[in-house]
């Protein structure tokens, strides 16, 4: 990787930060295929990680009262986690991996 390839994604995080900032969502969204581009889907998934996790953090921080804030949002948060790997599990016992991975790669254009 050269000095190029981080400029461009510096460049993508930063716009990616102004996208999360103005409608509250979508940092991991924007960055992470527009890197896959330059490199393969774990490079750019670990690339866009630690800079996910200190938004999603700054974010959380910031509402204020972080009590009130989990009493709030952790039910919806733990019956979305659930449902979601009840999904996967369902997805990878029952497709072919060979015919997921096409799907996998449209969706995350």
């Amino acid at each position: 990787m050269d000095l190029d390839f981080f400029i461009v994604a510096s460049i993508v995080l930063i716009i990616a930060a102004f996208v999360h900032g103005s409608i509250g969502f979508g940092f991991a969204l924007i960055p992470t295929p527009i890197i896959a581009i330059f490199t393969d889907i774990q490079t750019a998934i670990l690339l866009t990680l630690i800079p996910t996790l200190v938004v999603n953090l700054v974010s959380f921080l910031s509402e204020g009262n972080i009590l009130d804030g989990l009493k709030k949002h952790m039910p919806l948060a733990v019956k979305r986690l659930m449902k979601c790997e009840l999904f996967a599990h369902e997805m990878c016992v029952y497709v072919n991996k060979l015919e997921f991975n096409p799907l996998v790669n449209l969706l995350s254009i």
